[in-house]
């Protein structure tokens, strides 16, 4: 079966790899005219390393990321909230998270797909798209036409395929903007010994490292409106713990990533006939739980396992969305809500947060706490349950 993938970040790279070693015959157009070699970091999590285990690359992949034996969560004066502990994530998943830059995780899938016989084009947009009973025609903003039986829209947040399917939709703003950078720096990388976020009022300062001499680091500030990109983090962060500005003062201004932070209202279905979604294209989330990258892994293996021996294969991807529907829903609304707490923009969201949350945090009964991360991070069991 030929199979086209629109999008050639990490979900339609990991879909490109499980489908073609279930004996497809794949191509992914991208519409960057190269590999991104520029960006910022990101995080995946273990039931992201359990999904690319089906496709055997966790061994390959985590290599080119760095992990940290915990997490720690403080307020702006300084005072620490929380430790996390990763070896309960270990012992109950297998995995611990890990942060990469976000192109040496590209440039691993990359590989992987060209091995496994993939063939990736860039500079190719999609313009148009047409679906007829027995295939999928769609067209470039290059002029390049092609056919396959179905087609995969990976294409993000803004998707043109998506954008075919149901035409032009409103992003839903968080009331957030977030900066992202990366400090090469192999000594002042020695003092990050845990993956750390500053809590303040409507602002939130995050840091880890992402490679042996890389500090990946983000910040957050609430807004009415998503175009304060010139704002000075400086002046905006002045007074928070000393290594806020070290890492600040390290960032060539020029490197630093913009963006709002958006997603979209859970739709169902997201596809229709031999088109379907994946990744951000059918669900974006915020960036809040770190689940973005890991959500479109997982729907890549999951599309890649109903396809591999599908003889109605249009039938197949229904059942891959209503398969994962229930669980990319969840993630999107509770990250969502789980944003706005953080922020901290009132006075009565900054006591749930910093008082009962905390709390909450701190005395939740083990028990519980493993309930509600293996419902997170069982990636394996998510996929048994297709032959339930």
């Amino acid at each position: 079966m030929e199979i086209l993938i629109a999008g050639g970040g990490i979900g339609g790279l990991a879909a490109s790899i499980g489908l073609a070693r279930s004996g497809h015959q794949v191509e992914v157009c991208e519409q960057a005219e190269r590999l991104r070699t520029v960006g910022a970091g990101i995080s995946l999590q273990p039931n992201a390393f359990q999904a690319l285990e089906t496709l055997g690359l966790a061994q390959e992949v985590m290599p080119r990321g760095v992990t940290a034996s915990r997490a720690s969560l403080w307020r702006s004066d300084g005072r620490l909230i929380r430790d996390f502990d990763f070896d309960g994530y270990e012992a109950e998943t297998g995995y611990r998270p890990y942060i990469f830059h976000r192109a040496s995780l590209l440039e691993t899938l990359f590989d992987e797909a060209k091995r496994h016989g993939v063939d990736v084009r860039f500079g190719q947009r999609v313009e148009s798209i047409e679906q007829q009973d027995d295939a999928v025609s769609v067209t470039m903003d290059s002029g390049v036409k092609y056919e396959a039986d179905l087609l995969v829209g990976a294409d993000g947040i803004n998707s043109r395929v998506r954008s075919h399917l149901f035409g032009d939709e409103t992003k839903r703003f968080s009331g957030y903007v977030c900066w992202r950078g990366i400090v090469d720096d192999p000594q002042l990388v020695e003092s990050v010994d845990s993956m750390s976020e500053i809590w303040g009022r409507g602002q939130r300062f995050g840091y880890m490292r992402c490679s042996a001499s890389q500090i990946y680091w983000f910040a957050t500030s609430s807004c009415s409106t998503p175009d304060v990109a010139d704002s000075d983090l400086r002046s905006t962060f002045a007074g928070w713990p000393k290594m806020v500005s070290n890492l600040l003062e390290s960032t060539p201004t020029e490197t630093i990533v913009f963006n709002d932070i958006s997603d979209r209202p859970p739709i169902f279905p997201w596809a229709k006939g031999r088109i379907t979604l994946l990744g951000d294209a059918a669900h974006p989330m915020t960036p809040n739980f770190g689940q973005g990258g890991s959500q479109a892994i997982e729907d890549a293996v999951v599309l890649s396992h109903l396809l591999q021996n599908a003889k109605a294969p249009v039938s197949a991807l229904r059942q891959y969305e209503k398969h994962r529907n229930p669980r990319t829903k969840q993630l999107v609304e509770a990250s969502r809500r789980f944003g706005k707490i953080a922020q901290g923009g009132s006075t009565s969201t900054r006591f749930i947060r910093d008082q009962v949350l905390t709390r909450l945090l701190t005395h939740l009964p083990n028990a519980v706490s493993r309930k509600k991360l293996l419902r997170q991070f069982d990636f394996r069991g998510h996929l048994s349950s297709l032959n339930d």
